[in-house]
């Protein structure tokens, strides 16, 4: 009796449904803690500070297979939690974005304490400098003898400058500041490209958590270098094309080739070789739009022009 009247506590009423399997999953105080916010926040933390202490036993002498391993373990378990929770089937599209802020920060981290306080790398001092005489003259194409192209190219050092007025860090904090939001931006900008060309949230999420942990996005393109900053407006641009083509209304798809001209032109004065693969990339887009209306739309117009054919007994066959 007592287990009828549970049963009966439990049934959905009338109109109400009865919670699926997945909202049932998602209210496991357990699961939501292995993957919700607490356990990213205290993996993200955690992998940090064994990211920090592999370069700490680099720097002490320690063999490389020691350091090596830490790093990679310090980047699996700062990555793991975010990365899982990212990609399952369950995850919200907002919990999904939170989750690929977290991944942009987490896989940006690795670089910034190489070398948090000054310039490291090469291409590093050349945008520096030249980010240096430009606020200090006031005026863009300062010439650089570092990297000479860099002068022709002032992107970098005018997003560098402005944040520098605006927040008040030095001048090397506000260029490592600009390079950290545009990793971050650059994954949004890879999920909604999958998620328009896949057509699932998921498959969005997979391709921005491929991308975030892609050697090149962690190191290369992490350093303070006009490629860091360009190669995130061509993520955005290409991003912004493809919503536009399968955007509903003419307002939407004015307003994203609008928003996809401008990221284009970021590209353009930010850094060359970055623009050529871009000029590349929407030459294939439009090439393969043009390929698929002739071959794909055109017989089925064809069809639409012609009519239906019917059999003698008075059918429609099927074309």
């Amino acid at each position: 009796m007592t287990a009828t009247l549970d049963e009966r506590a439990a049934a959905p009423r009338r109109g109400e449904e009865a919670p699926s399997t997945t909202e049932v999953r998602s209210r496991n105080p357990l699961r939501q803690w292995l993957f919700g916010w607490p356990s990213v926040t205290v993996g993200a933390a955690l992998g940090t500070v064994v990211v920090g202490l592999s370069y700490r036993l680099s720097t002490l002498g320690y063999s490389a297979e020691l350091y090596y391993v830490t790093f990679w373990a310090g980047m699996l378990l700062a990555c793991a939690p975010a990365a899982a929770r990212l990609i399952a089937a369950d995850t919200s599209r907002s919990a999904r974005l939170g989750m690929i802020l977290m991944l942009g920060v987490v896989t940006a981290m690795p670089k910034y304490l190489r070398n948090p306080f000054d310039p490291s790398y090469h291409d590093e001092y050349a945008h520096w400098r030249e980010a240096v005489d430009v606020t200090s003259t006031g005026h863009l194409f300062q010439p650089n003898t570092v990297i000479p192209i860099v002068e022709y190219f002032p992107g970098t050092s005018a997003l560098t400058s402005s944040a520098h007025s605006l927040s008040g860090l030095s001048l090397w904090s506000s260029g490592v500041l600009v390079v950290l939001v545009m990793h971050v931006v650059g994954l949004f900008a890879m999920y909604l490209l999958g998620e328009e060309v896949l057509g699932s949230a998921r498959a969005g999420a997979v391709a921005a958590l491929v991308y975030a942990i892609n050697p090149s996005a962690v190191y290369f393109d992490t350093q303070y270098a006009y490629e860091s900053i360009a190669i995130n407006f061509f993520l955005w641009t290409i991003a912004l094309t493809a919503l536009a083509a399968g955007a509903r209304s003419t307002r939407s798809r004015v307003g994203m080739l609008v928003a996809a001209v401008l990221s284009a032109a970021g590209c353009v004065v930010t850094h060359h070789l970055t623009t050529i693969f871009l000029i590349v990339a929407l030459s294939v887009v439009v090439v393969t739009a043009a390929v698929r209306a002739r071959f794909v739309r055109g017989p089925s117009r064809a069809r639409h022009r012609t009519g239906p054919v019917v059999e003698p007994d008075g059918r429609h066959a099927s074309p």
